[in-house]
């Protein structure tokens, strides 16, 4: 819409004005609405503990940056300028989701900005990502020991330049562990269906299946296709949505940003999407994989010699069967709830393995986007040190950005 270009023409100009440089030292870049949750700890982290303002940059024109009401928060919708953009950015970090910086239409910039990556979902390094996907990037904020490893041995196994690595967490799942602990117990059985979105997930594989197997079930069944799911397939989710309308226990689910379903069900089915973590981390909740193929974007995985984690927990944080076992699904899934406390224990003690920093991972990553914009000037395109940033999570910051 021409409306929509003007916006993103006025935003453009007004994000490099003379008047916005204090401004631009921190930069995030979103894709679309549902990634604000992933940054906004740390923005709220880096307010509550410096007096640096943020600049945040969306191709969403609807994003809920636009109502945070915040005055130090800088929000701008860029789209069709964005590769122009980041390309002329001069800030001393931006932080991205975005994986494949550099091998498509999106390059880093040309002047010395820290290009920081922060995952939007747990997983290894290098089975579900493209084999070059963090390449680009000058820092990562990691996880836990595990993408940690990984990164770390590709880069001696490729001949790789070192990143900044931060050994960080994961907030996303801290928030849906915090709002869970004060939900109150649903009355009815829920069961979510999230997979991937992949060619071969459980809704494009075996959605009928699913429906057959579970209908009348007495469990309330909601089925949450991933976001880029319905993009790619919308004719698909019609169709879903009309089958669903006339079966009594069973909805669609759209909103992408509410999290309510994930709280209100007792257990998740899903393929291999990220969202198997969240839930069993967040809720302390069993999980039912369906071994539908998997989704493996890195053909050459295995010279790593490291198991992915989607391989290595899945028995861990509760069950998996095959497509051809859905027809007998629902004494599993009662064997899961009725277990429920025996997956606890084994969740827990999993996700202490997994997630570093559990419920400070916000201050980790915040002391360090801090110090990168209070810090002396480096520049990145010549610091090739083996640097892992140790976050303190017990000293206490300043307004100053002091410790």
């Amino acid at each position: 819409m021409l409306s929509d270009f003007r916006r993103e023409f006025h935003d453009y100009n007004r994000l490099f004005a003379e008047s916005n440089r204090q401004n631009r030292r921190l930069v995030f870049y979103s894709e679309r609405d549902i990634y604000y949750q992933y940054f906004d700890d740390y923005i709220q982290y880096v307010l509550d503990h410096s007096d640096i303002d943020i600049c945040y940059i969306t191709s969403d024109p609807a994003d809920p940056v636009f109502h945070t009401g915040d005055s130090r928060i800088h929000p701008f919708y860029i789209s069709n300028f964005l590769a122009s953009a980041l390309a002329r950015l001069d800030a001393k970090a931006l932080v991205m989701t975005m994986p494949d910086l550099d091998q498509y239409h999106i390059k880093r910039s040309r002047n010395s900005v820290n290009h920081i990556y922060l995952f939007h979902g747990v997983g290894s390094t290098h089975l579900q990502y493209n084999k070059d996907a963090f390449n680009a990037y000058d820092t990562i904020f990691c996880i836990g020991k595990y993408d940690m490893n990984e990164i770390r041995k590709a880069e001696r196994l490729y001949k790789l330049p070192p990143k900044t690595l931060v050994e960080c967490g994961y907030c996303r799942i801290e928030k849906i562990y915090a709002k869970h602990r004060s939900m109150p117990v649903a009355g009815e059985k829920t069961i979510l269906i999230a997979p991937s979105w992949h060619n071969d997930n459980i809704l494009a594989c075996c959605a009928d299946e699913l429906i057959d197997a579970l209908k009348n079930s007495g469990y309330r069944v909601i089925f949450r296709p991933h976001p880029e799911f319905i993009k790619r397939k919308r004719k698909l989710v019609d169709a879903l949505a009309a089958k669903l309308q006339q079966i009594e226990n069973m909805v669609l689910e759209l909103d992408m940003v509410s999290d309510t379903s994930i709280h209100r069900a007792d257990v998740l089915i899903t393929d291999w999407s990220a969202i198997s973590y969240e839930y069993a981390f967040g809720t302390e909740r069993p999980v039912l994989f369906i071994n539908a193929p998997c989704k493996i974007h890195n053909q050459d995985y295995r010279e790593l010699e490291i198991e992915p984690i989607e391989f290595a927990v899945r028995s861990q944080i509760g069950k998996e069967i095959e497509v051809g076992e859905i027809v007998s699904i629902r004494p599993v899934l009662e064997e899961l709830i009725c277990n429920r406390d025996a997956y606890r224990r084994q969740i827990v003690d999993l996700r202490a393995d997994c997630i570093s920093n559990w419920l400070n991972s916000s201050r980790a990553g915040g002391d360090y986007l801090i110090q990168c914009c209070t810090g002396p000037v480096v520049d990145v395109k010549t610091k090739h040190d083996n640097l892992s940033f140790k976050p303190d999570t017990t000293a206490q910051r300043t307004k100053s950005g002091k410790a």
